[in-house]
């Protein structure tokens, strides 16, 4: 993905990111930015050793919104929940 020629910092993170764990994809970040970070990510099952090591990782067919995006210079951090309150 090309990062050249972005109107501002925020839209370089602009587009669909995938996580792949063995080959697979399970887990899709989808990223829009206008006046604010917006976006989706898609939910996922994940296991992890005795060590915190991702041993697993399976896509679900949920999707949940971003929330508290907030753009720093070289880094986007934002929340998701599956808790609908």
């Amino acid at each position: 993905m090309a990062l050249l020629g972005q109107d501002t910092p925020a839209k370089k993170f602009t587009g669909t990111w995938e996580a792949r764990f063995n080959g697979a994809v399970f887990c899709i970040l989808k990223i829009q930015s206008g006046d604010k970070l917006d976006g989706s990510m898609s939910a996922v099952d994940i296991g992890v050793d005795g060590e915190g090591n991702l041993s697993s990782a399976q896509a679900k067919d949920e999707e949940f919104p971003i929330l508290k995006p907030e753009h720093r210079k070289r880094q986007s951090d934002f929340s998701v929940t599956d808790d609908p309150k």
